[in-house]
């Protein structure tokens, strides 16, 4: 996560799915920011102009949104934790780094910090690992590691994963990205929840499963005409 993007379109919709899913409280939630440090320019927030297509979706939220970002021109994500528009979750905003140990050390304290947590949302600059960029590595900071998901998983935690897409065909990347959570999660029950440029991918606990796919439906009937939703259950 990079603080320029807070507020963005994105943002949005994650902010949205997180309240759904956890239903508006019900599910303890930690979101891990996987905070780097701002390098690009802010993204853009034109949808907070066009109130007509989005503020539906989540009319207290979107208003949220619209006073902090285009009125008062405020991009940080500490505005929405000071707040209560994320029930029931805490945050873990540490920076992290590209060298190995500062991250080893970083995943110490988080998994010690979501003791105790049902679900986990990280929001990493790009998404899960890529083959070119091994962890320790320079920008391996925006990327989140497959150990590192399966650890928290195997901790008991059901999982929110943010994903930008690459530039290849979306279907192919999905199935391979699902295969890859299954392989190290051991679980049947993943659902994705996807926009022309992002996959937001939900990796359920047996525990959590039919309070999660009960509220991804709710959230998937909220956001038809937005979102495209894919269940895999097996």
């Amino acid at each position: 996560m990079n603080n320029h993007f807070f507020g963005d379109k994105n943002d949005f919709i994650k902010y949205s799915l997180i309240r759904n899913l956890n239903g508006n409280g019900q599910l303890k939630t930690v979101i891990c920011w996987l905070l780097t440090e701002d390098d690009r320019p802010g993204s853009s927030t034109n949808y907070l102009k066009q109130p007509d297509k989005w503020q539906h979706h989540n009319p207290v939220l979107y208003q949220y949104l619209k006073e902090n970002v285009m009125q008062k021109g405020l991009r940080d994500i500490n505005i929405i934790e000071q707040d209560n528009m994320l029930p029931s979750c805490s945050f873990f905003n540490d920076y992290i780094r590209d060298d190995f140990e500062k991250r080893a050390d970083y995943f110490k304290q988080f998994f010690k910090f979501a003791q105790g947590e049902e679900l986990v949302f990280v929001d990493p600059d790009n998404g899960l690992e890529i083959n070119s960029v091994h962890k320790g590595r320079k920008k391996s900071s925006k990327y989140i590691y497959l150990n590192e998901i399966q650890q928290s998983y195997n901790l008991g935690h059901s999982f929110l994963l943010f994903q930008y897409f690459p530039r290849e065909e979306h279907q192919g990347f999905m199935d391979n990205l699902v295969t890859k959570l299954q392989r190290v999660c051991g679980t049947s029950t993943i659902v994705s929840f996807y926009t022309s440029n992002v996959v937001f991918v939900l990796v359920s606990q047996p525990s959590h499963k039919e309070f999660l796919i009960e509220n991804s439906a709710k959230f998937s009937k909220q956001w038809k005409d937005i979102i495209n939703t894919k269940k895999l259950t097996l």
